[in-house]
């Protein structure tokens, strides 16, 4: 009869190794932004907009860190930058309201994005969270409990943008815990090449919890013209779906239109 055993100490300690090195090489489970190139291609960005005029969409924006990130760039670079704003929680809404309350051309959203109308419930360990989500995540083996909740709107960016009468969109940025996909389908015929420039977006595993595979989010993105990137700390990374990239590890990544793509070779 076949025998039943643990694996030894060394081989535990060889694929303890060998997933290190692993996650190194791919920048998997790196979220210092400072270090993992989001810094680099932010700055990057920017860069290339010198002296012209941009719309920018920070969905999931929490307390404004990243937004505020981007209007430093954009004072740095002469940028036109106008931030539009998404945030559906009350406490993070409510800093947002006073960290940009000087800033004219930040608009502010107090609703999330998704494929449709609802209102749903968020959760997250404490206020003004970092890991707030639509899906009560179980986060026990981090010593994590998303124990509170508050209702919050959902809308479409498609509808959004009609509203708004935005021609284009230069930059969309989104950190949602697990909604990407639904927000993605929220723009509708509006998710092209022509009509966004970039999305980045955190692939991980909030995923695991909204069963959103990283495959649906490349289909999605490519059938709307966009070329994918992984945000490596000093390059961008060409990425074609295998199937080993569905691991639910932390990574981010960019969807790029073509017109975008030539300019960075």
């Amino acid at each position: 009869m076949v025998k039943i055993r643990n694996q030894a100490r060394w081989q535990r300690g060889v694929k303890k190794i060998c997933r290190k090195l692993l996650y190194r090489l791919e920048n998997y489970n790196n979220s210092n932004f400072r270090q993992n190139g989001e810094a680099l291609f932010l700055a990057d960005l920017f860069q290339a907009w010198r002296g012209t005029a941009r719309v920018v969409c920070d969905v999931g924006a929490n307390v404004g860190h990243y937004s505020a990130q981007m209007l430093e760039l954009a004072h740095q670079n002469q940028v036109d930058l106008a931030l539009h704003l998404f945030e559906p929680t009350a406490s993070c809404y409510q800093e947002l309201a006073a960290r940009f309350a000087q800033e004219p051309a930040v608009y502010l959203n107090r609703f999330g994005l998704s494929d449709g109308h609802a209102e749903v419930p968020i959760f997250y360990d404490r206020e003004k969270s970092g890991m707030a989500s639509l899906y009560r995540r179980n986060l026990s083996p981090l010593g994590i409990d998303l124990n509170h909740t508050e209702t919050i709107e959902l809308r479409r960016l498609d509808e959004y943008i009609e509203a708004q009468k935005l021609s284009h969109i230069d930059f969309l940025k989104f950190d949602i815990e697990g909604h990407e996909l639904s927000a993605l389908r929220g723009m509708g015929p509006l998710l092209n090449s022509d009509f966004v420039d970039v999305i980045q977006f955190e692939y991980g595993g909030a995923n695991l919890d909204s069963h959103t595979s990283l495959l649906s989010l490349f289909e999605i993105l490519e059938a709307g013209g966009l070329a994918l990137f992984r945000i490596m700390p000093n390059y961008l990374m060409p990425c074609r779906y295998e199937f080993h990239m569905d691991n639910f590890q932390y990574a981010n990544y960019v969807a790029m239109a073509p017109k975008v793509v030539s300019s960075c070779l």
